[in-house]
């Protein structure tokens, strides 16, 4: 059940939770990030998959996200809010399973919208408990991300095109 909170300065329609002032927002099947999360903690703990949409663009607005329990089946996702909406950036994949190497994945900026983690047998791409990366807009069509994402067996990218 959704409900309307205020604390007289700001009302929001779905439940939070605030951590030392800024909101903490737990995934659910899919979550619309809005303007007043931008400083926000995103939570993947729904090891069966989850979707974090992000607001339409405005410079400033930037998003922590951290994996609190592996996904196991289905997909974390982020993705912008629309097509012509980038990703740009790069992430450090830290394979945790055996070896631990470090490999830098890119996001080109022209092609990428979303950051995409799944079970898919290995977690190649990610979801892996530990993983954490911040979103922030830099301008009207582009997203700069940085962060460790961390993965298991043969490193792949988590930049996707849809």
């Amino acid at each position: 059940t959704m409900s309307v909170h205020s604390d007289n300065a700001n009302t929001w329609t779905k439940p939070q939770r605030f951590a030392g002032g800024r909101p903490v927002v737990e995934d659910g099947a899919a979550v619309l990030l809005g303007p007043a999360d931008s400083g926000g903690l995103c939570i993947f703990d729904k090891v069966d998959g989850a979707l974090f949409t992000l607001p339409t663009p405005a410079i400033g607005l930037t998003y922590d996200f951290i994996v609190t329990a592996s996904v196991t089946s289905g997909v974390y996702k982020v993705i912008t809010s629309s097509a012509s909406v980038f990703i740009v950036g790069s992430v450090d994949m830290v394979d945790t399973d055996t070896t631990f190497t470090h490999t830098n994945q890119d996001a080109n900026g022209t092609t990428h919208v979303s950051v995409t983690m799944d079970s898919a047998s290995t977690n190649a791409n990610g979801g892996i408990k530990g993983t954490r990366f911040t979103l922030t807009c830099r301008t009207a069509t582009t997203w700069a991300i940085h962060g460790q994402i961390n993965h298991a067996g043969s490193v792949a990218s988590p930049f996707a095109t849809s």
